[in-house]
């Protein structure tokens, strides 16, 4: 299923909405969202004690899979950003 940038934009707002001050797209959804089965989402800012909450928020928001990513604490952080993509509106 593709992704949308309606989608992507709805996700960022969630996330924002949760103390996201920054929100990325990577993974197939950033580089091939026509052909993305699944949205994985990185971002920034959101309060530890909220992180799940607004896992939830997006997954129930966008109405499928969605893996979001909590740059603060993943080792990854690094190789996520090289490939990602902004999609908040910060």
């Amino acid at each position: 299923m593709a992704v949308s940038e309606a989608e992507l934009r709805r996700a960022a707002r969630i996330l924002s909405d949760f103390g996201a001050t920054r929100v990325y797209v990577f993974g197939s959804a950033a580089r091939a969202p026509e052909q993305a089965g699944d949205i994985d989402i990185a971002c920034e800012g959101i309060p530890p004690a909220r992180y799940y909450a607004a896992v939830g928020a997006v997954i129930a928001g966008l109405g499928r899979d969605v893996d979001v990513l909590d740059l603060r604490d993943d080792p990854l952080s690094r190789l996520v950003l090289a490939e990602a993509r902004r999609i908040d509106d910060h």
